[in-house]
This record gives structure tokens, C-alpha cells and sequence, in this order.
């Protein structure tokens, strides 16, 4: 829609009724919907015509029906362009999740607490530092699951690191509810289901 001529951009002559003009107006508008800058033209093309009319009309040489009388105030207006709804975000749509390799790491993390388990209970004097071997190995195994999904190795050990000490915390903190019998045990379950859940969730 190159031309000039306002009465060629809305495809009319130049003696068509008004109503034939704002026709074409309405038509071309919608056919245009998704153009801005073309619904421009075709309003400025529009308004032209209304104006020339309007001077004409000034001058006694022709009748516009009494309704036209601002190039604003018009019969037709611009169909309204719908708006799409937003889509609603829900917390669980920020985590990471997929199940097959959360369904690996957590056969590696139960497989390290198992070993945890061995350790914790092995022979007297040794089997506090052989655990800590377990969780050594359970931070390498985080750090692992986490680089796959961020790819980046320094935040990776960061997050792990910190997995690991609120998971150690939060172990410790179990030791005034369970008898020793128990307790290395559920420490490790601790430990571990909160290593393999850092790995699971975060982003």
C-alpha cells in the first residue's frame, strides 16, 4: 500500500458514497488487523478523505450526512485486538525436575547411605571417620548431579557444599531423640535425602 492517493489506498473512487468509504475502511482494517503500521496508513488515507469531504461540504459543493463531523468521531471503529491471558505460575513450575535422573541419583544416593550405614557400624574407633568417607563420596556424587544440570562447576561444589552442612546439621540434631542402636542410620537417611533433594530441585 504505496500510493499516495487516499481514495486508491482504501480502494474507492473517488464520487463512492461515504458509507462505501467507510467500507473499505472497516474491511481493509481488519484485513490489516496483525500491521500496525498499515492500519496507520489506512486511517491516515481515511481521515484525509473525511477532511476533504469536510471542506468540500464547507464550501457548499457537496451533503455529509449530518453524523460526520471530526475524523475521530466515526461510525467504525478499530476491532478491539484480544489480549492473551497470562498464564499462571505456580512455585512448583521454578523447580527442576525429571524423573528418570531423579530416579538414578536416587539409587546412587541410597546406594552411598547403605555403604554410610556399613561404615557407621564397622569395628570401634574407626567407623566415624570411615562415615565421613560416605559423605565425602555423597558430596562428589551431589556435586556431579548438579554440574549435569547447571553447568557450571564453582556454583555446583557451592551448592553442594552448602547441602552438605544443613544436611549435617540437621543430622546432628537427631541425636537427642534416637538411641545409638538407630542413629547412624537415620543420620545417613538424613544426610543423604537431603543431598539427593538438593540434586532433584534445584535449578
Amino acid at each position: 500500500m504505496s500510493e499516495s492517493n487516499p481514495y486508491r489506498l482504501l480502494g474507492v473512487p473517488e464520487d463512492a458514497q461515504f458509507e462505501e468509504v467507510q467500507e473499505a475502511r472497516a474491511r481493509l482494517l481488519a484485513e490489516y488487523a496483525a500491521d500496525d503500521k498499515q492500519q496507520q496508513i489506512i486511517e491516515m488515507a481515511y481521515d484525509s478523505i473525511l477532511m476533504q469531504r469536510l471542506r468540500l461540504r464547507a464550501d457548499g459543493k457537496i451533503k455529509v450526512p449530518e453524523r460526520i463531523r471530526y475524523p475521530e468521531r466515526t461510525v467504525f471503529t478499530r476491532p478491539a485486538q484480544q489480549v492473551p491471558a497470562r498464564p499462571q505460575r505456580r512455585w512448583w513450575n521454578s523447580l527442576s525436575f525429571n524423573a528418570s535422573e531423579a530416579g538414578i541419583s536416587a539409587l546412587v544416593f541410597a546406594a552411598i547411605w547403605l555403604l554410610y550405614a556399613v561404615l557407621a557400624t564397622a569395628g570401634q574407633g574407626g567407623g566415624e571417620r570411615e562415615s565421613g568417607f560416605a559423605v565425602a563420596v555423597g558430596l562428589l556424587a551431589t556435586v556431579y548431579f548438579l554440574f549435569r544440570k547447571i553447568r557450571v562447576f564453582w556454583k555446583a561444589i557451592l551448592f553442594a557444599l552448602g547441602a552438605a552442612v544443613v544436611a549435617v546439621l540437621a543430622a546432628n540434631q537427631l541425636q537427642a531423640f534416637l538411641a545409638p542402636p538407630v542413629l547412624e542410620s537415620v543420620k545417613g537417611a538424613v544426610i543423604f535425602a537431603v543431598l539427593w533433594l538438593t540434586t532433584l530441585l534445584l535449578k
